[in-house]
């Protein structure tokens, strides 16, 4: 009996993924000028989120301490919404895909905005 319950629970285990497109994030630049990180929760079929972003060795901050980042599912692991930058308040539409293959998320910024803000877009994000 101890055996069935320790293979019912290996199967189980195997079978069960840990991945999520919740979490922590980062991005660094080539240069290593510019560091941005994200904390992700979802919440029903919405993506709510926290950015810190550091450009130019820290003489650009962009954090946030509420969520500056509100999204709704689409479609399996794609979420679309907005992120409002704490630097001036721009609010930019953006895309976060998950992907699951490698455990990464990918970051589109789908509009723009006029006031001054500080996020990387159409880049790749690592736990």
């Amino acid at each position: 009996m101890r055996i069935y319950f320790l293979l019912l629970f290996w199967i189980t285990a195997a079978c069960t993924s840990h991945d999520s497109v919740e979490g922590a994030w980062q991005w660094t630049s080539e240069n290593e000028q510019h560091l941005m990180e994200l904390d992700l929760v979802k919440s029903g079929n919405q993506l709510l989120g926290k950015h810190c972003n550091t450009f130019f060795n820290g003489n650009k901050i962009d954090c946030a301490e509420t969520n500056s980042l509100v999204l709704h599912q689409v479609s399996n692991n794609v979420y679309e919404g907005t992120f409002q930058s704490s630097f001036s308040d721009a609010n930019i539409p953006i895309k976060i895909t998950y992907i699951a293959d490698g455990d990464k998320i990918y970051l589109q910024q789908l509009g723009n905005s006029e006031l001054e803000y500080y996020m990387a877009f159409n880049v790749y994000l690592t736990k």
